[in-house]
């Protein structure tokens, strides 16, 4: 919705409609703000009260709930033995190898790009961005904290996400064996009927 409405903003503003284009401008913030604010608080928050990805990726890093993890992600699927065949001790013993050797390389591939998010410009900004204006109004020196004028950037927030999509779904794969990947031409959708109906206006 935000990046689509950042595509339309001169078409809007040709509307030459003030209240159209206060609108939209507050529709931005909103959304942009609500964005910083999730993003620190799902990803970014190390509180030990907080259900993040942070402490996800701790969990990752025990030694003790690792090895639990890759026991149970190393398990083969349960078999029915017919009648004649022989126990498939062989074909269990091939499936937990490569299982366990797959678990070893995504989980050091996702803590290797985790501590790359964690380290990012992107995320820098957004957590000073979300303590010092969005959550909390921070008055220095006789003014308001000014997110110009120390380079946040709209576009920030789409790094970010860029970032976690990196990884995310991996480490879903790793926690329950199966994953997803949402479209994002299906929310690119929602958001260009969306803002259609403003350029008409």
């Amino acid at each position: 919705m935000l990046r689509e409405s950042i595509k339309n903003s001169e078409h809007i503003h040709d509307s030459n409609n003030n209240l159209v284009c206060l609108g939209v401008k507050c529709i931005q913030e909103t959304l942009y703000y609500s964005s910083v604010s999730d993003i620190r608080a799902w990803f970014i928050d190390s509180d030990k009260k907080v259900a993040s990805l942070y402490h996800l990726l701790a969990k990752l890093n025990d030694a003790h709930f690792s090895n639990k993890l890759k026991a149970w992600y190393s398990t083969p699927p349960s078999t029915v033995i017919l009648a004649g065949s022989e126990e498939p001790k062989s074909w269990h013993k091939s499936f937990s190898e490569k299982k366990r050797e797959e678990f070893q390389s995504q989980k050091n591939e996702i803590l290797v790009k985790h501590q790359k998010f964690l380290e990012s410009e992107e995320i820098k900004r957004i957590a000073i961005l979300r303590d010092k204006y969005v959550a909390h109004k921070e008055f220095k020196n006789g003014k308001l904290y000014e997110a110009l004028e120390y380079d946040h950037k709209i576009s920030d927030v789409e790094s970010v996400l860029k970032l976690i999509d990196g990884f995310i779904f991996d480490l879903n794969y790793l926690f329950n064996k199966s994953t997803y990947i949402d479209q994002s031409i299906n929310f690119d959708r929602v958001g260009e009927e969306y803002w259609s109906a403003l350029k008409s206006t």
